[in-house]
């Protein structure tokens, strides 16, 4: 008994081990069937994001979790702090697509925001053509023409993009007192049009 505590745990075996290259932590990170980086386009995709994964955007991970010198573990902190804003960003945006470029790697948090900023827009170009077919409807509805301006139009998707409200919901709250009103002026002066400027908002 004594003679077999004396050499419990230490068992005669030496391992050589060799340090994974970049080229070794690419194909672990682009061909392994648990990829930490398939975990990530899985994680976007339940968003309805599209991570487009991109060789030279691989490359660059496997480049940077080579600095480390911690193996294929690396690979996982690159990626968390490559992803950390994206994963809390995106599913609250009108992004549909990411590419995973070298830019990104490098510079996450400045081409986070210029995304951020690029679907503002487009929602915002999308929201006024969306207020117009509003706009149109309500005409039909009280027989009278409703012009909605550009600045208006930009204006109330503004409002609809701070608030989150549903388009309609927002112009239905700011007019909500002008459908009575109008329909008096359209019966008793004959008036036809009313124009909704960025005054009238």
């Amino acid at each position: 008994y004594g003679f077999e505590s004396e050499f419990v745990g230490r068992l005669p075996v030496v391992v050589s081990c060799q340090e994974l290259g970049v080229d070794d932590l690419f194909q672990i990170l682009k061909n392994s069937e648990g990829s930490i980086i398939r975990q990530y386009v899985n994680a976007f995709e339940a968003y309805g994001i599209d991570l487009a994964v991109t060789d030279p955007g691989l490359h660059r991970i496997t480049q940077k979790a080579y600095e480390d010198h911690t193996g294929a573990r690396s690979l996982v902190g690159v990626c968390e702090r490559t992803f950390r804003e994206y994963k809390y960003s995106l599913p609250h945006s009108a992004v549909k697509r990411l590419e995973l470029t070298e830019r990104l790697v490098d510079k996450p948090d400045e081409v986070l925001g210029e995304i951020l900023e690029s679907a503002k827009v487009n929602q915002l170009s999308e929201m006024v053509v969306e207020f117009g077919s509003i706009a149109e409807e309500w005409s039909k509805r009280n027989g009278i023409q409703i012009n909605l301006q550009p600045e208006a139009a930009r204006l109330l998707s503004q409002k609809a993009l701070e608030s989150g409200d549903k388009l309609e919901d927002v112009f239905a709250e700011i007019f909500r007192d002008y459908e009575h009103g109008l329909n008096l002026i359209r019966r008793m002066d004959g008036i036809q049009q009313f124009e909704i400027t960025e005054d009238v908002i």
